[in-house]
Order: structure tokens, then sequence, then C-alpha cells
């Protein structure tokens, strides 16, 4: 990954989430809809909550799925940027 792989990313104070039962749901402000992660997803709300680096989150999903680096590079990406772009996340 390029610089952003060395950013961190936390949940804004705004986000409701939980994890029941294995699976993960946020709220969003304003939003009657509750949104569950996929199995993938899960892994990487995860660790954002620990405040991992994008790069070893990427490389934590290539290695659990078997998928190249760099797709999972793409994917893990693409899921922060639609979350930040959401308000979800932000940068730390």
């Amino acid at each position: 990954m390029t610089r952003r792989g060395e950013a961190r990313f936390a949940v804004s104070p705004n986000i409701a989430h939980r994890e029941i039962d294995g699976r993960v749901l946020v709220l969003l402000p304003g939003d009657s809809h509750l949104y569950a992660f996929n199995e993938p997803g899960r892994l990487i709300w995860r660790a954002v909550l620990r405040r991992q680096k994008p790069a070893a989150i990427a490389a934590a999903i290539a290695r659990r799925f078997r998928i190249p680096l760099a797709r999972a590079e793409r994917d893990v990406r693409d899921l922060l940027d639609d979350l930040l772009r959401r308000g979800v996340l932000r940068r730390v």
C-alpha cells in the first residue's frame, strides 16, 4: 500500500456499533438502516478498533482468505475510504 497504508483510523464518536453473536452492526446518525459487515468486513472493523494500520490489515486479510495481497490492499482501502466518506471512521 502507499502512504495511506500507514494511516490509522478510529470509529467516529457519534457512531453506534456493537458486535452481537459474531456480527458487527453499525447505525449511522440520521439513518434508519442497521448495517452489518460480512466476514472480511468484520475482520477489518475489529482491526480498526485495535488501531492497526491498513497495510497490516490487508496482510492479515490476504493470509486469512488466501487472496493476493494487492487484492486485499484494494479491498481494505475501498472499505476504509467508504467508511471515511460516510463519517463512520476518522483518521487518528
